[in-house]
């Protein structure tokens, strides 16, 4: 994809950000560019790692899981707060790149057993050869003939005639395949009678035909290396989410009673984990000099050069997102695909309700939402759950019982429904 198609894909979930959407599309750009390249030169280019800088609910983490899912790239999302500097009680930054390992592996995994289950027609397939080979032998050639036994193999019209199988010694000792077509084609290749070594055993044909399957698919399990190849994707398309990086950076108006084994030594500990390194995992090692750090925070309390010089400049990459107002609470309640609104209401039809949401109760949402990020704390694109759900309570409680199925919100609605809830906001403004 290119990077336009990429900012356009994000924008279908997320409004507004341009800045960053640009950002970490021309990322994802430069790793397909880079595959393009000389080995030689290939392993000199690096990711340029981001920092966003914004507000809570501002879309930072929504953007980089987004871009994660659409490149179906491991993943991991941590808090830099959770991490201490190595010596200390806790979690050090080496166990990023673990559960990074852990969620490909997972997934990997999970794929694998998909194209298991959509392999087997073929290994079904290539079964009815071997036996049609058993029958007829390894070079008779006429295909009416094969044709018509391939056909009494599938409908059973041969089940209780005795057949010698074959299975080839090594297969389940043979795990370094790296597709699973790989292993079909090896699986193709097999000859009966070409190797002394081969199980040779004697059965009904409906049970020889079964237990090749069982055979077969037993090693498909086992014969791609999926976690090889989750290693080898971590390296070169892991994405690391760091939120609250902001948390760990200090000034010169931090006290040492303030600062923590969560602050300056974990800073230093990240540097050569987003400068490339080799981390140490139980499923083996892995290069980190390929991975793309994204770090975020909203700095609130400071600013970016509060970071040690090293670490930020490892995030060469600077975006700034923006403090999300009435029109993008509104933009963010109606135009995303699947954006909350629907999903209430898909959820709600379950139940035989149908909600007609008008535009004027949408407005008022965003306008509500906006003056309670200002009264309160300002929780950016989050404050729309809080409001949608105190809107629905009653709805989704008493959906069961409804007699009128077919409920109309208006800004009315909206109104009587949030007027205490807005009532405190406004006092609160007034609290010193």
């Amino acid at each position: 994809m290119t990077p336009k198609e990429v900012v356009d894909y994000l924008s279908e979930y997320i409004i507004g950000q341009k800045q960053a959407k640009r950002a970490v599309a021309i990322a994802y750009r430069n790793r397909w560019r880079r595959q393009g390249l000389p080995e030689d030169l290939k392993k000199e280019v690096c990711p340029k790692n981001i920092l966003m800088i914004g507000p809570t609910g501002s879309g930072k983490t929504e953007i980089a899981r987004r871009l994660a899912q659409l490149t179906d790239a491991p993943f991991v999302k941590v808090e830099a707060t959770k991490y201490t500097e190595i010596g200390y009680h806790g979690k050090d930054v080496e166990q990023i790149i673990q559960d990074l390992v852990r969620t490909a592996v997972r997934n990997a995994k999970v794929n694998h057993k998909k194209q298991v289950d959509l392999a087997r027609k073929e290994i079904e397939e290539i079964v009815i050869n071997q036996l049609v080979e058993s029958l007829l032998g390894p070079n008779f050639s006429n295909e009416q003939i094969i044709n018509k036994k391939k056909g009494d193999i599938r409908n059973g019209a041969m089940n209780d005639r005795r057949i010698t199988i074959e299975i080839p010694p090594n297969l389940y000792e043979k795990n370094d395949f790296d597709s699973i077509m790989e292993f079909i084609d090896y699986l193709k290749s097999f000859k009966p009678g070409l190797n002394p070594k081969n199980l040779i055993t004697r059965l009904k044909l409906k049970d020889a035909k079964q237990q090749l399957l069982q055979t077969y698919e037993e090693s498909l399990y086992q014969a791609v290396n999926y976690e090889k190849n989750a290693l080898k994707q971590v390296e070169e398309e892991g994405i690391v989410f760091i939120d609250e990086i902001d948390k760990i950076a200090t000034n010169e108006n931090t006290i040492n009673s303030q600062k923590s084994p969560s602050q300056d030594g974990v800073q230093r500990d990240l540097l050569p984990l987003i400068e490339g390194t080799i981390v140490n995992t139980k499923w083996g090692d892995v290069k980190t000099d390929h991975i793309l750090f994204i770090a975020a925070g909203s700095f609130s309390m400071n600013k970016p050069s509060d970071l040690i010089p090293e670490l930020l400049g490892r995030l060469p990459i600077r975006v700034e997102l923006q403090q999300l107002k009435k029109s993008e609470f509104y933009k963010i309640l109606k135009y995303p695909k699947y954006n909350v609104l629907m999903q209430q209401k898909e959820l709600l039809k379950q139940e035989g309700v149908n909600v007609n949401i008008k535009d004027n109760a949408i407005l008022k949402m965003a306008e509500l939402a906006e003056q309670a990020n200002l009264s309160y704390e300002d929780i950016g694109a989050r404050r729309l759950h809080e409001l949608i759900e105190k809107c629905l309570e009653q709805i989704s409680f008493d959906a069961p019982y409804l007699e009128n199925k077919d409920i109309v919100i208006d800004q009315q609605f909206i109104e009587k429904k949030l007027k205490q809830y807005m009532e405190k906001a406004d006092y609160k403004r007034y609290l010193i």
